[in-house]
């Protein structure tokens, strides 16, 4: 019988606050999420991708990649440009978020060495709590019916 050791060869260093809570007309232009990693010496950065996912669904949409250490980000679609803005060396700035812009954000770093390649990812979710309007927080129908369950 094979036993399988998984090693983490990627050390987060710093990671979004997940969840990260977004409130239109407060804190919803602007939003960075920051990421920090370190490889185990020995280990080769080989390309870096940030995807979106809504949550709940498993289909991931591709918003950047980073093609080697060498490399800037390369925006999947040049509409992203509008919403996002990418910064090296792992940061994603959400330049507006609304109400509808619930999505969970994936970072995926490709690193190899010699005998192996290998991937690590970090997850962040970005939820839009509600709008702040005239002095008043309108929570969105869905944080109103989690509040009061």
């Amino acid at each position: 019988m094979l036993y399988y050791l998984v090693v983490e060869f990627v050390t987060f260093t710093r990671e979004p606050a997940n969840p990260t809570i977004v409130i239109e007309g407060v804190n919803s232009s602007r939003v960075l999420l920051i990421w920090a990693f370190s490889l185990d010496r020995g280990e080769k950065l080989e390309n870096v991708t940030i995807e979106r996912a809504r949550p709940g669904e498993d289909s991931r949409t591709t918003i950047a990649t980073r093609p080697s250490a060498n490399d800037s980000f390369i925006f999947a679609r040049n509409t992203f440009r509008t919403d996002y803005e990418v910064i090296l060396p792992a940061t994603l700035m959400l330049k507006r978020v609304e109400r509808t812009n619930d999505y969970t954000y994936i970072l995926t770093v490709f690193y190899s060495n010699s005998t192996r390649q290998g991937q690590a990812e970090a997850t962040v979710s970005v939820v839009a709590f509600g709008k702040y309007q005239r002095g008043t927080l309108v929570l969105q129908r869905r944080m109103i019916s989690c509040l009061t369950q």
